[in-house]
C-alpha cells in the first residue's frame, strides 16, 4: 500500500498505479499515480513545471489524510478486524 507518511509534511504524492487506492483517495486530485515508466516520466516533468497544480494536490492529500487517518479511526478499523 502507498505510503501516507508524506501527507504531515505537506508532500506531494505520485506512486505507482494500485486499484485499491481510488477506495481511499480521489486519484488525480488528492494523488497522483502512474502505471509505466514513460508515464512516469511524462508526470513528473508536468508536476516539476506546475507548482500551483502540485501544490494544490499536495494540499488536498493533506486534507484527505488529516480526515482519514486520525487515531481514533486507526484503531477503530483495528477492532473491526478482531
Amino acid at each position: 500500500m502507498v505510503s501516507v507518511g508524506v501527507y504531515p509534511a505537506g508532500a506531494f504524492l505520485l506512486t505507482d498505479h494500485c486499484d485499491e487506492l481510488k477506495e481511499i483517495f480521489d486519484v488525480g486530485t488528492e494523488i497522483e499515480t502512474y502505471e509505466n515508466s514513460s508515464e512516469l516520466y511524462e508526470k513528473v516533468k508536468y508536476y516539476s513545471e506546475n507548482d500551483i497544480e502540485r501544490n494544490e494536490i499536495a494540499l488536498r492529500g493533506y486534507e484527505k489524510y488529516r480526515q482519514e487517518f486520525t487515531r481514533k479511526k486507526r484503531v477503530e478499523e483495528l477492532i473491526k478486524q478482531f
